[in-house]
This record gives structure tokens, sequence and C-alpha cells, in this order.
């Protein structure tokens, strides 16, 4: 019994000792975790998909360009040709490009002579291009979408290899320039912009025939200059990416431009 009183004052001790403690946990404030979110500034850009021309195009001209044991090698798991373009063309149409522009029109093609591709002295030179104008009008796309196109290529057939299609491909270079005016929306009104690139690639028989069955242009795009067609208009554009052109006998064009544009 006389324990008792003796045990209360330790308890009351111990429960004035912990107030203080408890109290200055309840007025700190809570911790919270803290999320830091970085947001890099960049360009918007409104993209589209290529239809089923852009990307037949490209992969037509992408087998004659790599030549048949390349491009099947790419795309099929067999040798066979009309799978692996089946299979390009499935692959390639679902690239959203910020930049593709599609065009068609007409060539003025300066033929020149090459020693024939057979080591027999009886074989004809060929009659090949060395250079092609080509003046096209924007058919679709973006950033461009109404306009003109201007382009320019020339063949070095002192390079030049065999497409395994029967075939022969020449080293070419060239330029392309894209002018007229974006598409108008509500956000977003109508107005001029200019795209030059230079071009590098192949130009390649479509078969065996040469002219007989047209050519094929298989390359890539540099953006040299570029006005009105980025999100800052004091900028320039900038980019890269896929270019192609089919020239049919009669020397009508289709071309398709694909691949990167900023700022």
């Amino acid at each position: 019994m006389r324990k008792t009183p003796l045990l209360g004052v330790l308890i009351s001790l111990a429960l004035l000792l912990a107030l203080p403690v408890a109290a200055s946990a309840k007025n700190k404030p809570p911790r919270h975790k803290t999320t830091v979110v970085r947001v890099k500034p960049h360009a918007i850009i409104v993209r589209i998909t290529l239809d089923l021309d852009d990307a037949n195009l490209l992969c037509q001209s992408d087998l004659r360009g790599l030549g048949a044991r390349a491009f099947v090698a790419r795309w099929a798991l067999r040798h066979d040709i009309r799978s692996a373009l089946a299979r390009c063309v499935a692959g390639t149409r679902n690239f959203h490009p910020p930049l593709l522009e599609r065009a068609g029109g007409t060539a003025a093609v300066t033929t020149t002579t090459t020693p024939a591709a057979s080591t027999s002295t009886a074989a004809s030179p060929l009659t090949v291009p060395s250079s092609i104008s080509i003046q096209q009008t924007i058919a679709r796309g973006r950033p461009l979408a109404t306009g003109t196109s201007a382009t320019t290529i020339t063949a070095n057939w002192l390079e030049r290899s065999h497409n395994g299609l029967g075939g022969l491909c020449a080293a070419a270079t060239g330029t392309t320039t894209y002018t007229g005016s974006t598409a108008a929306t509500q956000s977003t009104p109508a107005s001029p912009g200019t795209v030059t690139a230079s071009l590098t690639g192949k130009l390649c028989e479509n078969g065996k025939s040469g002219a007989t069955n047209g050519w094929y242009f298989v390359g890539r795009y540099t953006i040299t200059s570029g006005s009105g067609v980025t999100a800052t208009a004091a900028t320039t554009a900038a980019g890269h990416g896929r270019f192609a052109i089919a020239i049919s006998p009669t020397n009508a064009v289709k071309s398709v431009a694909v691949g990167g544009l900023h700022s």
C-alpha cells in the first residue's frame, strides 16, 4: 500500500515528459514527396501518316537502290520479293513523319552514253540520263500543302553498280525546293513557306531496258534552308529523311520526301 503514492508520482512525471514530445510532433508540418518535372521547349508539329502510294513509292525505290538480295534480307523471312514489298509497305505506312511532301509533274532528261555492262566488245554503249530537271505540283503533305516543287539530279555513271534486278544504278546528287503555303486551320492561318534540300543517292534503271521502262531515284534529303515552315518564323528549318522519285518512260514524274523537320 505504501508503494501506491510513489507509483502515482512516477506515472505523472512520465506523462508530463511525454506531453512536449507529443505537442512537438503534432505541430510539426507533415512531410510530402516532391516530384520535379522538367519540360524542354519544342516546336509543335502536325504529324500525318503515309498513304499507300507514298509507302509503295519509297519501297519500290528502295528495292532498286538496295538491290533484290539486300531488300529481301531486310524485309522478308524467305526469298520472295513480293512478300518483302508487302512487308515494307505495311511497315512504312506506320511512320508518322513531321515532313511529308508528295508531288507530281514532268521531267526534262539530258542523256549521255556509258559503256555497256557486258565485257563483250560487240556490246553497244548504253544511253542513260546524265542530268534531270523536274517540275512538279505538290499533291499533298506537310508542312506545305499546296505549291510547286523544282528538282535537279545529276548522275555519275563512272560510279555505277548492278542492282540485282537486271538493271544498273549510278551515284547521283541533286537539290530540291518546295515553295507553297501551309494548310489553313482555325488556329494556324495559311502562310507562305519554302524548303530547300540537298539530295544524295542512286539513279537506277527500272528493269533491264533503261529509258524504255523508266528510272527511279532513291536517296536521302538534308534541308539546307527553310522559311515559314517552323513554329518560330525567325528560326531556320533543319532536318533530314528519305527521298524517292519515279520517272516513267514518258518522263512523267511522282516523288515523295518523308522524314524530319525542326527549328
